[in-house]
């Protein structure tokens, strides 16, 4: 079973607006997507803390009420020892 954090990641994913996706969007992205899921509201604002803090997420820049996924940079590659 995927953690909620998990669950907004896929969700503002799942969404791709240019201008990020609200708290209620993800809401009702993680209720369809999942109707098995006993949803709590609580858990989606704490999943959505963490993430902003773990810096996996953030708030968009113009619509202070959406978050945006943050682009992660690639590992980088080591050469080859000769």
């Amino acid at each position: 079973m995927p953690t909620y954090r998990e669950h907004v990641l896929a969700a503002i994913a799942g969404i791709a607006s240019r201008k990020g996706a609200s708290a209620i969007a993800i809401e009702k992205f993680i209720k369809s997507n999942n109707p098995d899921l006993d949803f709590k509201r609580h858990f989606l604002r704490a999943a959505i803390k963490s993430a902003l803090e773990k810096g996996l997420i953030a708030v968009h820049h113009q619509h202070k009420g959406s978050y945006k996924l943050i682009k992660q940079a690639a590992p980088k590659k080591k050469k080859a020892a000769p």
